[in-house]
C-alpha cells in the first residue's frame, strides 16, 4: 500500500518505509526503513534521530 503525507510524524507512526522525494524532477532521493511494527510512538527516542535525518534531507 502507498500512503502519501506531508506530515513527518504521521509517516513515522504508520509507515514501514519512508521515501523522500526530490523537488524536480520528482524522484526518490532517499529511503528510510522504520524499526518495529506500525503504530509506533512518533515521539520515541529512536524515531527522533530518523525525524532529524528526514528534515535534513528535505531542507538540504
Amino acid at each position: 500500500m502507498l500512503f502519501v503525507t506531508h506530515e513527518i510524524d504521521e509517516a513515522l507512526t504508520v509507515a514501514t518505509r519512508i521515501a523522500v522525494l526530490a523537488p524536480r524532477p520528482t524522484a526518490i532521493c532517499q529511503w528510510f526503513d522504520l524499526p518495529g511494527p506500525e503504530g509506533r510512538d512518533a515521539s520515541a527516542p529512536e524515531l527522533a534521530r530518523l525525524r532529524q535525518e528526514i528534515i535534513r534531507r528535505i531542507t538540504g
